[in-house]
């Protein structure tokens, strides 16, 4: 037996004396360490995900897309429009005769009999409630509501309109596109922005009014109006945690913890660790403050080669937000505009408010704008 464990020590000391098994060796070594590490490295990363998620939903309001969302419905302001439910809109047979008759080359206005028919089952609709469950799946009522939106105030050759006429028609299309479109997620508002930049701009003919009390009814509906910088934030966060929840469903219930699973086992996703720290770094951070021309700089660069689901989940935002810069801008100026209307109707000196400066030019023309509104979004005061 000694002569088997002599037999067996030389044989250990001639394998190690030589230099390629002693490197060899090392190498092997050196190799599980630094594999050891970087699964240490991965469990951090995870952790750390998992904690700037939470952090995130406490400073959001909400833990769920869903909850954020009844919850920014529960708190919005009782003084602009009353949301109503969307879900009869695709039972309306008028609602589907109207967007039928869209995809002809010339679609006419709609007449005032449908307006207030569609007016009526509006009003007599229930109060939104967002849906208990909100991911990319959820459907949505969408392609009626812009399709009937965008022919509201298109001319009906059949029955033209006096002037008091077409004020109660713009007055009837802004409650029809803030009660049927409003306060909702990122695809609803981009569609409320496409048929709220038309009744913004079209608002700008009752500004010479010749009654007060109209300048005042039409003062009066633009406050109603969710500016549309408020609602994308929101809609901007609610989408964040859209999609915080699809990198959760991609890689099961266990989510962004630790390194080991229950049974011990390593989980297979972990690699993707860093596609999800890098969404947190780049579109939740910038959620928080969408305006921000840093932040906006930062999403508008492509991810990092090992970010494919944050490259899918990267949409061009910087357009969209420069719109709603522009519409947002020009819904404070001719809401300023007709503030200073109605002061000269009534006698009284008007200033203008904080955010707003009133530009007088050379030949008189008097022009009011938002202070940090782009270019073209001016409106004019008649003389």
């Amino acid at each position: 037996m000694l002569s088997h464990l002599f037999a067996d020590s030389r044989l250990i000391r001639w394998l190690f004396a030589s230099s390629w098994w002693r490197s060899a060796l090392a190498l092997l070594v050196l190799l599980g360490i630094l594999i050891y590490l970087g699964l240490l490295y991965i469990d951090a990363i995870a952790i750390d995900n998992q904690r700037r998620i939470e952090n995130y939903r406490q400073r959001v309001g909400g833990s769920t897309a869903a909850q954020l969302w009844a919850l920014s419905v529960q708190q919005r302001d009782s003084k602009l429009f009353v949301l109503h439910d969307r879900s009869w809109v695709n039972q309306s047979d008028l609602f589907m005769l109207l967007s039928q008759q869209e995809e002809t080359v010339q679609p006419a206005g709609i007449t005032p009999e449908q307006r207030q028919q569609l007016l009526e089952a509006l009003r007599q609709s229930d109060l939104f409630r967002p849906p208990e469950v909100l991911d990319f799946a959820t459907p949505f009522v969408l392609t009626p509501i812009l399709v009937v939106g965008r022919r509201w105030e298109l001319p009906d050759s059949d029955d033209p309109l006096d002037q008091q006429q077409q004020v109660l028609r713009w007055h009837q299309g802004v409650e029809f596109v803030e009660s049927l479109s409003g306060g909702g997620i990122l695809i609803q508002e981009l569609v409320r922005l496409n048929l709220l930049t038309s009744f913004v701009e079209s608002s700008q003919r009752w500004l010479s009014l010749d009654d007060e009390q109209e300048l005042v009814r039409v003062a009066n509906t633009l406050a109603r109006i969710e500016p549309p910088r408020q609602a994308i934030v929101r809609a901007i966060q609610i989408e964040m945690l859209v999609a915080l929840n699809a990198f959760g469903d991609l890689w099961g219930d266990n989510g962004f913890g630790d390194l080991w699973g229950d049974n011990g086992d390593t989980k297979p996703w972990l690699p993707f660790c860093f596609d999800l720290k890098c969404f947190l770094d780049r579109s939740v951070e910038w959620s928080l403050d969408p305006f921000d021309q840093d932040k906006i700089d930062l999403i508008s660069e492509p991810p990092p080669f090992y970010a494919p689901i944050t490259s899918v989940m990267t949409l061009g935002y910087a357009g969209v937000l420069s719109r709603v810069h522009a519409v947002d801008s020009g819904l404070l100026a001719i809401r300023a505009a007709f503030d200073a209307m109605i002061a000269k109707k009534r006698g009284q000196e008007w200033q203008p408010p904080e955010g707003m400066v009133r530009i007088v030019s050379s030949d008189g023309t008097v022009r009011i704008r938002a202070t940090e509104g782009p270019e073209g979004t001016d409106i004019y005061l008649p003389r």
